[in-house]
Formats: structure tokens, C-alpha cells, sequence
């Protein structure tokens, strides 16, 4: 008895699974689709990068100040320089992970025929987590230089 009821359900599922995988396809390619997740991927990249770069900074100006306050003027600034130097790079590998996801997207949207605006969009995001990254690093920078000037 089982056989029997089982037989036409697997019949059902396999005749209904290319229809299934069909959907599936169509919104893993539907331009707005792939456009929505380029976005949100270049403002997680953006995001990441500048927590990682506030929180080098934090850590830095605990460090610098506790040096400064010892009277260990000169290993505060190798301190500053190194950590400029550790958000510099993180700066760049987040840029970086961004041109290339901009790159790739738009390649995908090209390939799709995707309208201009979602093309636009993916451009303007990845504008945005370039100036996010690049505006946190110019921040970090001048607020670790700004405990070296006094």
C-alpha cells in the first residue's frame, strides 16, 4: 500500500521539479534580483570595513594615549604608524572587494539586459561604500595623528 501512494508522489515531484528549478533560475537572474543583492553586498562590504577600521582605531588611541601617558613618546608614534598603516590596508582590501563585486554585477546586469536605473543603482552603491571606507580612514587617520600633535 505504501508503494502505491508513494509512486505517484515522486511521479508528481519529478515532473514538478524542472518547473521548481525554473523559479529558482528566474529570480537568481530577474535584473532587479541581482541588482537588490549587489547593493546590500556593497553596504555589508562598506559596513565591515569601516567597523574594522573604528575598531583598529579605538584600540590605537587606548594604546597611544597609555604610551604618551608614560612618557614613551617615540614608541607611540611607531604605534600611529602602524595602525595607519593596518587601516590604510584594510581600507584598500575593502575597496577592493568592492570594485570587484561592482565589477561583477555589472557584468551579470550587462549579460541580463538589465535597465539603466538597476545599473545606475549598483554604480551609485558602490560609490557609496567607496566614500564610507575612504571617509572612516581619513577620520581614523587624522583622529590618531591629532593625539601625536599636542
Amino acid at each position: 500500500m505504501r508503494n502505491r501512494t508513494l509512486l505517484p508522489s515522486l511521479l508528481v515531484l519529478v515532473l514538478a521539479a524542472p518547473g521548481f528549478a525554473q523559479n529558482r533560475r528566474d529570480a537568481r537572474t530577474d535584473p532587479a534580483s541581482v541588482a537588490r543583492r549587489c547593493v546590500s553586498r556593497s553596504h555589508v562590504i562598506a559596513d565591515h570595513t569601516v567597523h574594522r577600521i573604528a575598531a583598529r582605531t579605538h584600540r590605537c588611541i587606548r594604546v597611544i594615549n597609555g604610551l604618551l601617558a608614560e612618557g614613551s613618546v617615540d614608541q607611540a608614534r611607531q604605534t600611529a604608524r602602524r595602525c595607519i598603516a593596518g587601516n590604510d590596508k584594510t581600507a584598500r582590501l575593502g575597496a577592493t572587494r568592492v570594485e570587484r563585486l561592482v565589477t561583477a554585477c555589472l557584468g551579470i546586469l550587462a549579460e541580463l539586459e538589465a535597465p539603466e536605473e538597476l545599473i545606475h543603482a549598483v554604480q551609485r552603491a558602490g560609490e557609496a561604500a567607496h566614500t564610507a571606507i575612504r571617509s572612516a580612514v581619513n577620520r581614523a587617520t587624522q583622529a590618531i595623528e591629532e593625539l601625536l600633535s599636542d
